[in-house]
């Protein structure tokens, strides 16, 4: 005989021993004893024992995993093991599929194709076979799963069958299908953008760039991209370029973003202008980056220009109407004065006044002139001294008296009683103007 026995002794030991035994008996049947070999086996048996013990603690382990569904099969591909992850993963009992071939649990489109037998081929000569491809569940609903098939075999090489690891992923392909799409939606909405969309770090390295950026800075992206290009620095002119790089300096260094207008040298020799703004500035892999737009702004600059320029010629076309008020108002008493010196019976005051009237007027002309001449030229008139409203009212009478017949009848009234008259400061070519105008608006008909 051959037998395994335990040997537990008091002080707690086992021994484990193999047995082998002979009976010896005589010729009428008579037990006369047995010989035999106890070999100690204490150590192999408790390895075994520790075996099947993480065997049976890895089958527990199996069994009871639900967000896998592990199962193994034999070399015919029929299903040995079923854990409680596949029942719940695949919607079979375990006593539904024991037996069963695999390809029981694959679209039928793929049965026909040939791919069950395709992926246990390819776990066969690779040891291990991973891929991500639908699988079907009891009562034909297909998902999204990640199969990872291994082939076992024995000691000696042979076959012993396959293991099987799945892993639903249809929620994981259902958001990294929205993600793509987002991003297929973004993409086309950056490229499509009259602007140029860049984003760049802080040696000056173009780490993106819109479909725009070529159009917009008249050059190859290539150019672009290169290495410190910083959007193409070197062909902004130098007069532009220190509030170019000192906004640059002010995005990475104090995170200031900026909004900048300058000029742009493109390569066809044309000059554009660019609007740069810098919207965003965060971290990428170690290092600051910066998002931001360019608009070509050159038409908008060409209708700025025409605008102002609009604006000048109307400014110029309304000093041109004041002049010509302020130069009739002068020329209108000389007018007036030149006929009444004619005249043989003319007293002499009033010879001298008319006179005095004319060269007044001559020098008010004058100091127009001049001040046409200054404006001309950029410059400014110096400040003239402030005027009383006594001298005001002194002036207004000398021409009453000058302008305006004698049966008129003007009311004096300057001031209030007591009270001195405040200062007021005016040029005196517009108070005389002004002073030509009331003459003139309240003379004869």
């Amino acid at each position: 005989w051959e037998v395994e026995v335990e040997y537990r002794f008091p002080d707690g030991r086992s021994v484990w021993t193999w047995e082998r035994g002979v009976l010896e008996i005589d010729d009428a049947g008579t037990l006369l004893g047995y010989h035999g070999t106890v070999i100690d086996i204490t150590p192999r048996k408790l390895a075994q024992l520790a075996q099947h013990e993480s065997d049976e603690r890895f089958r527990l382990l199996v069994e009871e995993v639900k967000g896998f569904a592990i199962l193994t099969l034999d070399p015919e591909a029929c299903v040995q093991t079923w854990n409680q992850g596949a029942e719940h993963l695949f919607g079979y009992p375990t006593a539904e599929m024991i037996g069963q071939h695999v390809a029981r649990l694959y679209p039928p489109g793929d049965v026909e194709l040939g791919k069950p037998e395709l992926d246990l081929r390819l776990a066969e000569e690779m040891g291990q076979f991973e891929d991500e491809d639908w699988r079907q569940q009891a009562g034909g609903t297909q998902f999204w799963a990640n199969v990872v098939i291994t082939a076992l075999r024995r000691a000696d090489g042979t076959l012993r069958g396959y293991g099987i690891v799945t892993r639903d992923m249809t929620e994981r392909r259902q958001a990294h299908e929205a993600l793509r799409l987002n991003e297929e939606k973004i993409r086309s909405l950056v490229n499509h953008i009259p602007d140029a969309v860049w984003t760049m770090n802080a040696a000056g390295d173009a780490l993106f760039l819109s479909g725009n950026a070529e159009r917009i800075y008249g050059c190859p992206a290539a150019e672009l991209k290169a290495p410190g290009a910083a959007l193409g620095l070197g062909r902004v002119p130098a007069d532009d370029v220190p509030r170019l790089r000192a906004a640059w300096q002010a995005l990475f260094e104090q995170q200031q973003r900026f909004e900048i207008e300058c000029r742009y040298q493109r390569k066809d020799g044309q000059t554009a202008w660019l609007l740069l703004r810098a919207s965003a500035i965060y971290e990428k892999d170690g290092q600051l980056v910066a998002d931001g737009i360019t608009s070509d702004i050159t038409e908008k600059k060409k209708l700025e220009h025409q605008f102002l320029r609009a604006q000048r010629m109307e400014s110029i076309g309304t000093l041109a109407g004041g002049v010509a008020h302020d130069l009739n108002n002068i020329l209108s008493p000389i007018m007036m004065s030149a006929p009444l010196l004619r005249m043989d019976e003319l007293p002499a005051d009033d010879f001298d006044r008319l006179v005095d009237t004319i060269e007044t007027n001559a020098q008010r002309g004058s100091d127009i002139v001049r001040q046409l001449l200054a404006f001309g030229r950029g410059l400014s008139t110096p400040d003239e001294p402030a005027l009383w409203s006594r001298s005001l009212a002194g002036d207004i009478e000398h021409w009453i008296d000058v302008g305006l017949p004698d049966e008129a009848h003007v009311r004096r009234a300057c001031g209030r009683a007591g009270r001195a008259p405040p200062e007021t400061r005016a040029h005196p070519i517009s108070v005389d103007s002004f002073i030509d105008t009331l003459v003139v608006k309240t003379g004869p008909r």
